[in-house]
């Protein structure tokens, strides 16, 4: 699953479901265990779609994973 939400974002960045492909990918790489991973896809989540629907869940996400993301 985490291959194709991959290559979703990679291939249809503006579409209106990229930040879900997005979200749904660092939940993926979560569950195998790829939290760095996860918490890059979190990061880019954050700054690309700032908007996002579930923009505070993410950052719950981020917070329990410890992920370390530097202010830009």
């Amino acid at each position: 699953a985490a291959i194709v939400l991959l290559e979703g974002y990679q291939k249809y960045p503006n579409s209106v479901k990229a930040p879900d492909m997005l979200y749904q990918l660092s939940e993926s790489l979560i569950n195998i265990e790829k939290n760095t991973e996860a918490c890059n896809m979190l990061k880019t989540l954050s700054t690309e779609y700032p908007e996002y629907k579930l923009l505070d869940k993410s950052q719950v996400r981020i917070s329990e994973l410890g992920c370390i993301i530097a202010v830009e």
